[in-house]
């Protein structure tokens, strides 16, 4: 394993390899364990799987985790670089909506019920205003209503899964999105069909292949090709091996939805302002965590919320926060919605349909950032696994080394050139590589080296 080395340039440890080349190492030692019949853990196979996948999962900060391959230091300084550059930010709720949620934590259900249906009879109230209002009201009716869903004193046998998502989370999410006219919500299990187009590629002597199913979906349409922004998986309760299987296959589908997105929208360059989403759901809680393009070959996933809906009017006030979060999550999924929207009216349909938008890349970009997805084979069965063939990249050019360093408890990059881009350099800044001579203060490629009129070879 020690030959594959990842290039997404990001490093905790000077002397060490690269973040993306640790947690792929790990991944590909583990299935060869997985494949030679020796039984995985939970966690030690959601290892595997998200570092097949190349996932940084830092949403995960369990020790048996992903941290488990890392020292504390070096774990804290890609948790605080990464939440530093990719935590959602949320805007004060309006003055309106700030107020009727202080009156509502004040008030008896029934006394707020009957101020919603007051403040609902406005016609002044904008339809944003008025979703919000009846998400407040969705609060009062289940703890009025499906109290005993908000604790886990309920017998799990009694219930679905589908019910608690049916009855406490479906109707929230339809007031969110209400007025996002691009986005819709798929309930039930299905799958993408990208998610299982990608499946069939990775395992093509197998029939009747699936991508992952997952229990629900916000997505955007374009014709009837559906593309997703969000996945949701959702659980009775918070039993740890189910919660950790089903975010392994969570942030893979998560994952699939990203490439898709950079696909479609960017024509396959790598743009910081796509993410996608994940919900993970057990009962009466819900984590919501983002999943982004973070290197050359390295994704991660990063925690941003979670909350429990409200079991008395007492944990309103705490709520607002959750309700500005939801705010700014809905703000994002619409915008990539639009986003796609509009690529897609304008783009030549003929082109389109040649498939031409997958070849574009950036300049300084010779190779593609995403990386494939591993998935589960048929059955389960630990022999027929297959390594993506895309799960390491190359660069003809020499790479950048961004190094995370701690200084007074703060994170600060620092871009240095790596060992193996020094050796070889003469006193010019030229360097010999396949395609000719790079200059590292040009960053230019030239097939002849400008001071060499016969020996080609020299440095």
């Amino acid at each position: 394993m020690a030959q594959c080395e990842e290039i997404d340039g990001i490093y905790v440890n000077a002397s060490g390899p690269s973040v993306g080349t640790t947690i792929k190492r790990e991944a590909l030692y583990m299935n060869s364990q997985y494949k030679s019949g020796q039984k995985l853990t939970s966690r030690e196979r959601k290892i595997m799987v998200a570092g097949m996948s190349s996932i940084l999962d830092i949403a995960d900060n369990s020790m048996e985790s992903q941290r488990s391959l890392f020292s504390s230091s070096e774990w804290d300084l890609l948790s605080s670089y990464f939440n530093k550059k990719f935590r959602i930010k949320t805007n004060p709720l309006p003055v309106f909506l700030d107020d009727t949620w202080t009156i509502l934590s004040k008030l008896p259900i029934e006394t707020g019920k009957h101020y919603l249906y007051k403040a609902l009879a406005s016609s002044t109230l904008s339809k944003e205003d008025r979703n919000m209002l009846k998400i407040m009201e969705h609060c009062l009716d289940v703890m009025d209503d499906y109290a005993y869903l908000l604790t886990k004193a309920v017998v799990p046998r009694l219930y679905t899964e589908q019910d608690y998502f049916r009855i406490l989370w479906s109707r929230l999410l339809e007031l969110l999105f209400g007025t996002s006219k691009n986005v819709r919500i798929k309930a039930g299990e299905s799958a993408p069909i990208y998610c299982t187009n990608n499946k069939a590629q990775l395992y093509p002597d197998q029939e009747n292949i699936i991508g992952f199913k997952i229990d629900g979906r916000l997505i955007v349409d374009i014709g009837d090709n559906e593309n997703d922004l969000a996945a949701i998986e959702v659980a009775k309760d918070d039993e740890d091996r189910k919660i950790i299987r089903d975010m392994g296959k969570l942030i893979r589908e998560a994952k699939d939805d990203l490439d898709n997105l950079i696909q479609n929208i960017a024509g396959g360059k790598r743009d910081p302002s796509i993410f996608t989403w994940m919900l993970q759901i057990a009962g009466a809680n819900c984590s919501i965590s983002t999943i982004h393009l973070a290197g050359n070959g390295l994704y991660t996933t990063v925690y941003q919320h979670s909350f429990d809906l409200p079991l008395s009017v007492d944990a309103f006030p705490t709520f607002r926060n959750t309700l500005k979060f939801l705010l700014a999550m809905k703000e994002h999924i619409t915008k990539t919605a639009n986003k796609f929207v509009e690529v897609k009216s304008r783009r030549n349909s003929i082109r389109d349909n040649l498939g031409q938008f997958a070849s574009e890349s950036s300049d300084d970009e010779d190779y593609p950032w995403t990386r494939d997805t591993w998935y589960t084979p048929l059955r389960d069965d630990p022999k027929r696994s297959v390594i993506p063939d895309h799960m390491f990249g190359h660069s003809s050019k020499p790479l950048d080394r961004t190094l995370l360093v701690p200084e007074d408890s703060t994170i600060t990059v620092e871009h240095v050139a790596m060992p193996s881009q020094l050796e070889g350099i003469d006193p010019f800044g030229f360097k010999k590589v396949e395609s000719g001579w790079y200059n590292v203060h040009t960053g230019k490629t030239t097939e002849a080296h400008p001071l060499h009129s016969g020996d080609q070879s020299a440095v």
